[in-house]
């Protein structure tokens, strides 16, 4: 077995000479030292890299021994960005995203990327018992989207599931399939399951079966295992993605020997392991199915690889909406607010509706606080009234129904007839916001206004605002402004550049219908800014 450390290693001296030798395997001379190399592999091919690992110490041509830990690759990755004592000195990656994410996250030349050793094509699993419900051809979008019951074990865990979120980020080609992808997301990665949960439901009835992203050598091993109730491979339009297994090294922390490197490497790419691997259910590169033969189509067709910024988008979408939101929503109460729309309500009643529906939509662990906002609306030149402090979820009743207390009392703060103290009021929120900043949330500020900034009392210019929020932003703490503008009487190009300054979102509605669906997709798409 390779070594986890040096206590396999006895030193032996005789006629002059020290040899160093392996217990299990043949002699090594002259080696002043005995090395051991840090491999991570995740846990479907760690086992077939031990045994590639053993072949190398068993011929003791290299001063070394290897340790290799079966690792999830979400892990790994952590430490490699982190530079944590735990970086692996070698790692066998199952995908091209981790690398990707890597050089996004420190950029280039933090890791080399050198041979592809396996791959192992992704598709849906579909049960025994679901296989009448996964006939119809479906998107990588819509098999997400709800249409099918479908489950996810996390990303981080499981790069299957990565990738088939990328598919569909892939496939997410106009603003309402991205709303679409966006609730998919925040439904899967709340409801998020284990591998031995997955197979153990995937051998019970409909009502607890889920279809699942799997790999083909894990489809083959489940199939092996339970062939009376065997996984149907769903391979869904736009084809399949792919696991590939690459040869990367960290260029931080401590540096193996590169002939201990370079011997794992080579045993790895050998005919001999090659034939090891298909027998485990992997592919040697190319379209060559597994020994054995493969539950998948001859003919199958493959996705194009995604982009790096495609990549970054699926992660960072599922990331975030996987987290709770911290949203301070600003109301404006100013005295254009009273005007008139479609059937007779006004658009601070449109606020109040909009925002007690806006409690039965969101997530109950979302953490909602709420200012308004007009001119001078507490005095002495206070332009906004906190009417709840935000830090409960709104799946407290008590608070819960504070805030439905407090969205009755606008039209009444609306008849006061105030100015819109815009910038001044975004100010001081985003400040709040960012000195209470919450890394278990994402936290954001979200402005509606109907007017344009117009504050007797002076304040802010935009300028200022501007450079203001700029110096704030913190990109390891990000705070980010949603502004939603209500109307035709809004300045929609300060609004977009208020946004901008912490790379957040800014919509436009014209219509009282629009704004529901704004303030949702605000909420769902904060992946996005």
């Amino acid at each position: 077995m390779a070594l986890a450390g040096l206590a396999g290693v006895v030193a032996v001296t005789g006629a002059g000479a020290t040899k160093v030798v392996a217990a299990h395997g043949e002699g090594r001379t002259n080696c002043s030292a005995q090395s051991v190399v840090q491999v991570a592999a995740p846990a479907a091919i760690a086992d077939a890299v031990r045994h590639a690992a053993d072949q190398v110490e068993a011929r003791g041509h290299v001063c070394a021994s290897y340790s290799v830990s079966s690792q999830n690759p979400g892990d790994t990755y952590q430490s490699i960005i982190t530079s944590s004592p735990s970086e692996p000195q070698v790692w066998i990656s199952d995908s091209p995203a981790w690398t990707q994410l890597i050089e996004k996250k420190l950029g280039s030349g933090w890791v080399t990327t050198g041979d592809t050793i396996a791959t192992s094509p992704v598709v849906m699993g579909v049960p025994a018992s679901l296989r009448s419900a996964a006939k119809k051809p479906n998107s990588w979008l819509s098999v997400l989207d709800n249409k099918l019951p479908v489950s996810f074990i996390d990303t981080d865990v499981a790069t299957e599931s990565l990738l088939a979120v990328v598919a569909a980020d892939q496939q997410a080609n106009t603003n309402d399939a991205r709303s679409d992808l966006m609730r998919a997301v925040l439904r899967l990665s709340r409801s998020l399951t284990t591998a031995a949960t997955m197979d153990g439901n995937a051998l019970q009835g409909a009502d607890r079966a889920r279809i699942y992203p799997v790999s083909e050598q894990q489809m083959l091993a489940f199939n092996k295992a339970h062939p009376d109730k065997p996984l149907t491979p769903m391979v869904p339009t736009g084809g399949a993605k792919q696991l590939e297994y690459q040869w990367v090294t960290p260029v931080r922390g401590t540096q193996a020997d590169s002939a201990a490197l370079d011997a794992l490497k080579q045993q790895l790419l050998s005919p001999a392991e090659k034939t090891y691997r298909s027998e485990q259910g992997f592919r040697n590169g190319g379209s060559d199915a597994p020994a054995g033969g493969s539950v998948l189509p001859a003919s199958l067709p493959m996705m194009a690889p995604a982009s790096q910024a495609t990549t970054v988008s699926a992660d960072t979408a599922w990331t975030n909406l996987k987290k709770d939101a911290r949203m301070l929503v600003l109301i404006d109460v100013s005295g254009s607010m009273q005007t008139k729309i479609d059937g007779g309500q006004s658009r601070i009643e449109l606020m109040e509706s909009t925002a007690t529906a806006a409690l039965d939509v969101l997530p109950k662990t979302t953490r909602l606080g709420a200012w308004a906002f007009s001119s001078d609306l507490q005095k002495n030149h206070v332009d906004y009234l906190p009417l709840t402090n935000g830090e409960q979820p709104i799946l407290d009743d008590t608070y819960r129904n504070g805030l439905i207390a407090k969205a009755h009392t606008l039209p009444g703060l609306a008849a006061k007839n105030g100015d819109t103290a815009l910038y001044d009021t975004i100010a001081a929120a985003y400040k709040s916001v960012t000195d209470t900043y919450d890394p278990n949330y994402v936290n954001s500020v979200v402005v509606l206004t109907d007017g344009t900034n117009d504050d007797p009392n002076g304040g802010l210019s935009l300028d200022q605002l501007l450079a203001r929020l700029k110096s704030q932003y913190s990109a390891d703490k990000p705070v980010k402004i949603v502004t939603i503008s209500l109307g035709t009487g809004t300045d929609p190009d300060a609004l977009k550049r208020i946004a901008k300054a912490t790379d957040g979102l800014s919509y436009q509605t014209k219509t009282p219908e629009q704004i529901s669906g704004v303030f949702v997709d605000a909420f769902l798409r904060r992946s996005d800014y």
